[in-house]
């Protein structure tokens, strides 16, 4: 997925780098709170990594990161592993990043 999104140009490392980016913008009073999201087999948000990595389909084909049919065996894989019951995992870390404008 890292490579599939990097070969589109997405900055995925941006969440680590906006509270600097927020000071070098001159902005007084940053702040910065990063969390994670602790999911498990039933959560509504169970789906999202082979989703969004199926949403990624023709840049992960196409780009050669890996064929149609190990794809689509990966995937199935995935939803099995994460439809069981002791499966847990932490989404990617989400932040927030806010200041103020001096003066």
């Amino acid at each position: 997925m890292v490579d599939a999104f990097d070969a589109v140009g997405a900055d995925i490392s941006l969440a680590r780098r906006s509270y600097r980016l927020l000071r070098a913008a001159g902005l007084a009073d940053v702040q910065y709170r990063p969390f994670l999201v602790g999911v498990r087999a039933g959560d509504p948000w169970i789906d999202y990594l082979p989703a969004t990595v199926e949403s990624l389909r023709a840049t992960v084909v196409g780009r050669g990161l890996m064929g149609e049919a190990a794809l689509a065996d990966t995937l199935a894989a995935c939803r099995a592993h994460l439809a069981r019951p002791d499966t847990v995992f932490t989404s990617y870390t989400v932040v927030q990043v806010w200041g103020r404008t001096p003066g």
